[in-house]
C-alpha cells in the first residue's frame, strides 16, 4: 500500500500534468512523456479548492501585461512554487493541513489559535509565549494587509497567496520557538505602518498609489520566499533550533526596506486624508503632490535587484544577494568578536546588579579588573599530519557535521523549563559568581549542590546555570552549554555504557556549538571535511577523533567563550573516569571560561579542580536563599 508521502507526490505530479498537452507540441519528444504523466491523473477537484492554485502551474498571460502588477504577479507565481517545495520539505507534523485550513485571513487566525493550544500544553516545559504574543498582534493587522492588496487588480488572488504562505510558515515554526519568535517579530515590524493606511487608501486609489502598494507587496512576497528558503536550508543543516541563528536579524535589511515603503504609503494616505478635510479644492493638488513625492522617495529606496527576474537572471541575482548577505554576516560577526571584552563587562555588571546592598558592600572594595582578551591557545590536539591552509565556509562545516545532531538532544542545550520564574539563591553564591565572572585568571567555577533531584524539574544549581547562560547570550558573549542527563529510552550504542554515552553526547553538543560560532568564511590549516566528521559514530571507540576535532575548533573559537556544563555528576562511572579527566584538561584553556553546576558530588571535578574553584552549597545555604536571579529585575528596558 502506498504511503501518504507517495500519494502526496503522485497528486503533485497530477497537478503539473494537467497542462502538458496544451504546453507541449505534438511533434515534441517530451509529448510522449507528457501523455504518460497525464494518464490516470484524475481531475482538479481532487485538491481542496482553496489550495488548488498553489499546486497548479501559473496560467499563461493573455494580452498586454498590466504595468502596475507585472512584478508582483511574477513574485506571486514564484512564491506559490516555493510554497509547494517548502511544504513537501517539512515533516508531516509541520505541514499545513489542506483539509482543515484555508488560505484566508480566518485561516491564519485559526492557525495561530491552534498554536496557542499547542504552546499551552508545553507551558510546563517553559515555552515563553513571546512568539504567540507576536503572532496575535500581527493577526490584528491582517485586515489592513487584505485591504491594501485588494486595491490591486486580481487583489483577492494576492490575499490568498499571502495568507496561504503565512499558514505554511507559521505551522512549520510551531516546534521551533526561536524561529517562531523571529518570524512573528518581523511580521509585526512590517505591519507597524500598514494598519494606518487601510481607510484612507480606499479613498485615494490613484495609479501612483497602486504602484506603491504593488511595490510594497512585491518585496513582502520576496521576503516570505526567502524565509522559506532559509528554513529549508537550516533544516538541511539540522540547525533550525540553533540558538545562534536569528531569523529577524538575518533579514533585517529586507524588513527595513519593506517598513520604509509601508511608512511612505501611510504618510501619503494620512496627508491626503488631511487635505480632504481642509478643502475640497485642494484635494487634487495636495494629493498629487504627495503622491509624486512618495513615488520619488520610493524610487530612491534601494530596490531589491531580484524583483521581477526569472530563469537564469533570477538565479544569478539570488547568488549575488546571498553573497552580499554572507559578507554582511561576516563583518557583523567580526565586530561582535572585537566587542567580546565589552560583552564580558556587561555580563559582570548584570551579575553584580543581582546583588542587594549588603552583598554589594561585601565586594565593593575589590579592585575591578576588566576582563581582558587572552592569547590564543597554542596547544595542538591533533595528532594527524599537518594540513595545508585552506579556505573554509562555515555553511559547509555545519553541513559536514550535521549528523552529530543524532547523538545528543538539542533541548539539553537550553532547557526550556528554566524560564518558569526567578531563581532564588543566597548572596554568597551570587558574590562568588560575580567575582569569578570578572576575574581574568580563574578559568573554572563549580557550584556543588547537595539537594535531591526532582523528576522533570531543574535544580537550583541547574536553574542558576541556565539563567547565567541567558545573561551571557543577552550580553552577546559567545556561549556554549549543555545540561547532562541519563535519558530513559535511549538506545545504548555498542561499546558504550549509559554514562559514557551521555559523556559523548556532551562533547558532541559542545563541539557542534563551537561550529556555530565560526566566522562565515575563514582560513585554517585543519581538516574540517565531511570525511573527518564521519568518523564520529557516537561511541567511545572514536573518542580520540572527537577530542582532536574539539581541540582544532577551539583554536578557531572567539576569544573568550563562556562554557556552562550542568550535571557532570550524572557521568560518574568507572567507564568514564579517564575520558572525563582528558576532557576536563582540554577545557582548561585560555579560550574558555567554564561554569560547572551539579546537585551533588562529582568525582571527576573533585580530582581536576582546586579548592578555590569549588563552591559547596549546603542545605543551609539553599535554605537562606533570598536573592532573585531573574533578568527582569535588573535588565535595562
Amino acid at each position: 500500500m502506498a504511503s501518504d508521502e507517495d500519494l502526496e507526490s503522485r497528486r503533485i505530479v497530477r497537478m503539473y500534468s494537467w497542462d502538458f498537452e496544451e504546453r507541449l507540441p505534438e511533434d515534441s519528444e517530451a509529448y510522449a512523456l507528457g501523455q504518460v504523466l497525464c494518464d490516470d491523473r484524475g481531475d482538479r477537484e481532487s485538491i481542496t479548492e482553496p489550495w488548488r492554485k498553489f499546486f497548479e502551474p501559473a496560467p499563461p498571460s493573455v494580452g498586454d501585461k498590466n504595468p502596475i502588477t507585472e512584478v508582483i504577479e511574477k513574485e506571486s507565481t514564484n512564491l506559490r512554487r516555493k510554497w509547494a517545495r517548502f511544504r513537501n520539505h517539512c515533516p508531516r507534523e509541520e505541514q499545513v493541513d489542506l483539509q482543515d485550513s484555508e488560505p484566508t485571513i480566518e485561516g491564519v487566525t485559526d492557525m495561530v489559535n491552534g498554536m496557542m493550544k499547542a504552546w499551552k500544553a508545553k507551558r510546563g516545559e517553559g515555552w515563553s509565549g513571546k512568539a504567540l504574543s507576536g503572532f496575535h498582534r500581527f493577526c490584528r493587522t491582517l485586515d489592513s494587509h487584505s485591504s491594501l492588496l485588494k486595491v490591486l487588480p486580481e487583489g483577492n488572488e494576492y490575499v490568498s497567496v499571502f495568507t496561504g504562505t503565512l499558514n505554511a510558515v507559521i505551522k512549520a515554526s510551531v516546534r521551533h520557538e526561536r524561529v517562531a519568535e523571529g518570524f512573528s517579530e518581523a511580521l509585526c515590524i512590517i505591519s507597524e505602518h500598514v494598519v494606518y493606511c487601510k481607510a484612507e487608501l480606499e479613498l485615494f486609489q490613484t495609479k501612483d498609489m497602486l504602484e506603491g502598494v504593488a511595490d510594497l507587496y512585491s518585496h513582502v512576497f520576496l521576503f516570505l520566499s526567502n524565509v522559506m528558503d532559509w528554513m529549508m536550508e537550516k533544516r538541511h543543516r539540522r540547525l533550525l533550533d540553533s540558538f545562534n541563528e536569528n531569523l529577524r536579524k538575518t533579514f533585517d535589511d529586507q524588513i527595513q526596506a519593506i517598513s520604509k515603503r509601508a511608512e511612505q504609503i501611510r504618510h501619503v494616505a494620512e496627508q491626503s486624508s488631511r487635505a480632504e478635510t481642509r478643502s475640497t479644492r485642494l484635494i487634487g493638488e495636495s494629493t498629487h503632490a504627495q503622491l509624486r513625492e512618495m513615488k520619488q522617495t520610493i524610487d530612491k529606496l534601494e530596490r531589491d535587484m531580484r524583483l521581477g527576474l526569472e530563469g537564469e537572471a533570477r538565479r544569478m541575482a539570488e547568488q549575488s544577494y546571498f553573497e552580499a548577505r554572507r559578507e554582511r554576516e561576516f563583518l557583523e560577526m567580526k565586530r561582535e568578536r572585537e566587542q567580546i571584552t565589552e560583552g564580558w563587562r556587561q555580563l559582570v555588571a548584570y551579575t553584580k546588579n543581582m546583588l542587594q546592598d549588603g552583598a554589594m558592600r561585601s565586594i565593593k572594595d575589590r579592585n575591578y579588573v576588566p576582563f581582558q582578551i587572552l592569547s590564543r591557545s597554542n596547544i595542538n590536539y591533533d595528532g594527524d599530519s599537518v594540513v595545508e591552509v585552506a579556505q573554509w565556509e562555515a555553511d559547509d562545516v555545519q553541513l559536514n557535521s550535521k549528523d552529530l545532531e543524532r547523538f545528543f538532544h538539542r533541548d539539553r542545550l537550553r532547557p526550556a523549563n528554566f524560564r518558569s520564574g526567578p531563581v532564588m539563591v543566597n548572596e554568597e553564591i551570587l558574590g562568588r559568581l560575580s567575582t569569578w565572572t570578572e576575574s581574568k585568571d580563574s578559568r573554572f567555577l563549580w557550584l556543588e549542590g547537595t539537594q535531591n533531584r526532582v523528576e522533570d524539574q531543574l535544580s537550583v544549581t541547574a536553574s542558576t546555570a541556565a539563567k547565567f547562560v541567558e545573561l551571557a547570550d543577552l550580553s552577546r558573549v559567545p556561549v556554549i552549554s549543555y545540561f547532562c542527563e541519563l535519558r530513559r529510552g535511549d538506545k545504548i550504542r555498542s561499546g558504550n555504557t549509559g554514562e559514557s554515552q551521555a559523556m559523548v553526547s556532551l562533547v558532541y553538543a559542545l563541539l557542534r556549538q563551537l561550529i556555530e560560532l565560526l566566522l562565515p568564511h575563514f582560513d585554517a590549516d585543519i581538516d574540517l571535511s565531511e570525511t573527518r566528521f564521519e568518523r564520529l559514530d557516537g561511541s567511545l571507540n572514536t573518542w580520540p577523533d572527537a577530542i582532536s576535532i574539539f581541540g582544532d575548533l577551539l583554536s578557531l573559537a572567539p576569544e573568550i567563550v563562556c562554557c556552562v556544563v550542568d550535571g557532570l555528576d550524572y557521568l560518574d562511572d568507572r567507564s568514564t573516569d579517564s575520558y572525563l579527566k582528558e576532557f576536563l584538561q582540554l577545557l582548561r584553556t585560555d579560550k574558555l571560561k567554564v561554569l560547572f553546576t551539579t546537585v551533588g558530588r562529582s568525582k571527576g571535578l573533585r580530582e581536576e579542580l582546586s579548592r578555590s574553584e569549588i563552591v559547596q552549597l549546603g542545605k543551609m545555604d539553599l535554605g537562606r536563599a533570598n536573592m532573585g536571579l531573574d533578568r527582569q529585575e535588573f535588565w535595562p528596558t
